[in-house]
């Protein structure tokens, strides 16, 4: 019990550093609409929190991982530490219980890049393996697809895991868009090819695909050209 107490003293003053940051009330209501959490905002901007967890990752901080989840911001530091981890083995382990966690697309696009993650096969099958989960574990796999394969030698194996999908809510279909558009933004000479591979799976909603065109479109890196003919595959 006295090992607990510590612990949540630890936590305690933690939190009472990060009321000490804040911005104010004006950016914890900015946030709460950016963010759509259901936690605690404290109003720590983020290049503030990484400044926090930088030091904090100097000392024991052990302690972090045992946050309840109710603290936004705490929260978010949770996510840092395990983006710092470089143990794979270790990192891995944590994300599962981190995810539980989370209720926010930024508490899940905040933690890239990790520390513990090299892009190898064996990464694939592991963001790979949460795009079966609820709506924030689906999002840290197609996000972390995202992050580390996006090269055209992984598009046909990326559209056949994300086959795997089950949840349909608005954060999972976003990160769906925005991996698409990314391969493709890519592969600009590949684009018309990868778009009408998307269309021509009937595991790919409209919304997705519309939205992946409209993504690619809004990219100062991909030519007009290449744009009116995605335009006109729009469905």
């Amino acid at each position: 019990m006295v090992y607990i107490y510590c612990m949540d003293k630890r936590l305690e003053k933690l939190k009472s550093q990060l009321l000490s940051l804040s911005s104010g009330e004006n950016f914890v209501e900015f946030s709460k609409k950016i963010m759509k959490t259901s936690k605690e905002i404290i109003g720590v901007k983020v290049p503030t929190l990484r400044r926090v967890a930088k030091e904090l990752e100097k000392k024991p901080h052990e302690f972090i991982f045992s946050q309840d989840g109710k603290v936004f911001e705490l929260t978010l530091l949770e996510g840092m530490m395990i983006s710092g981890i470089r143990n794979a083995e270790e990192g891995k382990k944590r994300i599962g219980a981190y995810l539980k966690k989370v209720d926010s697309w930024a508490l899940v696009d905040l933690l890239f890049p990790l520390k513990f993650i090299s892009g190898s096969e064996e990464d694939f099958s592991f963001f790979a393996g949460f795009l079966d989960g609820d709506e924030f574990f689906a999002r840290f796999g197609i996000v972390g697809l995202l992050k580390y394969f996006t090269r055209i030698e992984y598009f046909d194996k990326v559209i056949a895991v994300l086959e795997g999908v089950k949840c349909e809510k608005y954060y999972v279909l976003m990160a769906e868009a925005w991996l698409f558009s990314e391969i493709i933004i890519k592969n600009p000479q590949n684009a018309e090819k990868i778009m009408q591979k998307i269309i021509k799976n009937t595991q790919i909603n409209s919304f997705v695909i519309n939205m992946t065109i409209q993504k690619v479109c809004d990219s100062y890196r991909v030519g007009s050209e290449t744009k009116d003919k995605l335009r006109k595959l729009k469905v």
